[in-house]
């Protein structure tokens, strides 16, 4: 299997890991803002920079009018 993008994504590329992120509920607005962030195409973009993948693949919408 080629360790490319789209087989990290889709799963058939096996020696790739989820990155997961695991918090207690109780720790209010500063864990809620984190997650926002983390989530967001900002965080995301920094997911990126640090070598991991972002959590989906971006995807575009093209809508074709005839």
């Amino acid at each position: 299997m080629i360790p490319n993008i789209e087989n990290v994504y889709n799963r058939k590329y096996q020696l790739s890991r989820g990155l997961y992120l695991f918090y207690l509920s109780d720790h209010g607005q500063k864990i809620d803002n984190f997650i926002t962030y983390v989530t967001s195409e900002e965080g995301q973009k920094a997911v990126l920079k640090s070598g991991y993948l972002r959590g989906t693949l971006p995807t575009v919408e093209v809508e074709v009018k005839r």
